[in-house]
């Protein structure tokens, strides 16, 4: 099953910063396979490093560990790094 089947838009949020090349392979990634998705940067939007901060203290991260990115939010489940067999997983479920 394609990652493009199950993913709805409200599901993957990809905080990114501009500079980032590994921001720009999975957002390319995403983009190839069809997974919609909302693209948050974290050094230009005080909001979505408070999104980041609130879903990361959810689920037990430590701050210090989401200051590089990417960090890929897949159905609320952060995924520290780019691993695409991760985010294919979580979205298949």
């Amino acid at each position: 099953e394609s990652a493009k089947s199950s993913a709805a838009g409200d599901e993957v949020l990809l905080f990114t910063t501009d500079w980032c090349p590994h921001c720009r392979t999975a957002r390319k990634w995403l983009k190839s396979n069809g997974v919609s998705f909302e693209q948050h940067d974290v050094e230009k939007d005080a909001n979505a490093r408070a999104i980041l901060e609130k879903l990361g203290r959810e689920q037990g991260i430590p701050s210090h560990m989401l200051t590089s990115v990417p960090i890929i939010a897949v159905k609320g489940k952060l995924i520290l790094g780019f691993n695409e067999a991760e985010v294919e997983r979580l979205l298949n479920q």
